[in-house]
């Protein structure tokens, strides 16, 4: 059997699930956002229980908690302690959840040195639960009066057809019928449409992945698309492999490209700018060194002075640059 209740119950009862609560979840209107604020708050409350514990007076700065956003070589920094080893996603993903988090006023933040402390808004978080459950009432209220009137007016018809001697009054509901009337018209409309229906947009996937890219930068390239809603239609997304395609056909390197577009939150991706290369520099001072020694070879010809392994005047080494 595959089913066994107690390892169900040892399950359920392991203090290491993450859980999220559902205020939470709709302050947020984001899974990861939403998981951030639900272990902060989790990991802020033993932090000051410990500092109680030491009779330590909890002030505003003291009650914060650090942790690092990626991986480094701070002497603090322990293996696992950080936003993206924990949550097994992109430096870029935490920092658009962070930053929604404090746009929204319901963490605080502030650096002491190298390192970022976080501490929950509990005030914000109560003022976005009496806002809810305020409109959860009037929500209910309103759907309990639609309810109470569609049923009134069935029964109005339907007294009113029995009286006439009319057959029984079957009341539907006009939003469902307008509603089938408009599935029933895009049908039709997706019937006589060029290629037997419309084009559907679609959003970057993996399988989209030209070879020349990176997988990660792709699958956070898919992403970002995906949180900007931007979406391709078939000749739209063949348009866009192919311009990267140039790109890569020139020499540049398209996974800057992409990393740029997501850094400035741009919607397009551009070719690189050209870089200094030190290779060219290099070459080009060997050869102005080369032409200055030629150069220098026929001045000191005629003083009968050869440069390359003799004895040089000090004063023509130092104008030749030697």
């Amino acid at each position: 059997m595959d089913f066994n209740a107690q390892d169900l119950m040892e399950i359920v009862n392991n203090n290491e699930m993450l859980v999220i609560p559902q205020l939470y979840f709709d302050i947020t209107e984001d899974l990861l956002s939403a998981l951030i604020l639900s272990n902060l708050a989790m990991w802020q409350k033993a932090h000051i229980q410990k500092l109680l514990s030491n009779g330590t007076e909890i002030t505003e700065k003291n009650c914060g908690i650090y942790k690092f956003i990626e991986p480094c070589g701070d002497y603090l920094y322990r293996e696992g302690d950080s936003f993206v080893e924990t949550y097994k996603t992109s430096k870029h993903i935490i920092s658009k959840a962070l930053s929604l988090l404090k746009d929204k006023g319901l963490i605080k933040t502030y650096k002491n040195g190298n390192l970022i402390f976080y501490s929950v808004n509990t005030s914000k978080i109560k003022e976005f639960s009496a806002d809810f459950a305020k409109k959860s009432l009037t929500s209910q209220s309103k759907k309990n009066d639609l309810a109470s009137e569609k049923n009134n007016f069935a029964k109005s018809k339907f007294l009113t057809s029995q009286s006439e001697n009319f057959d029984a009054y079957t009341y539907t509901d006009k939003k469902t019928e307008n509603q089938a009337e408009k599935t029933q018209k895009k049908s039709e409309a997706d019937a006589t449409h060029l290629g037997g229906g419309k084009s559907k947009k679609v959003f970057l996937s993996v399988a989209d992945k030209p070879s020349f890219v990176s997988s990660d930068i792709w699958q956070d390239f898919c992403q970002y698309k995906k949180e900007r809603k931007e979406s391709y239609a078939q000749t739209g997304l063949k348009a866009f492999l192919s311009k990267l395609e140039k790109i890569n056909a020139k020499g540049a390197n398209v996974n800057e490209a992409l990393l740029e577009t997501m850094a400035n939150d741009w919607r397009g991706v551009f070719e690189p700018k050209q870089s200094f290369n030190t290779k060219s520099k290099a070459e080009g001072v060997k050869k102005s060194r080369q032409v200055l020694r030629e150069w220098a070879a026929k001045k000191m010809a005629a003083e009968n002075e050869i440069i390359d392994g003799e004895v040089i005047d000090d004063n023509a080494r130092i104008q030749c640059g030697f």
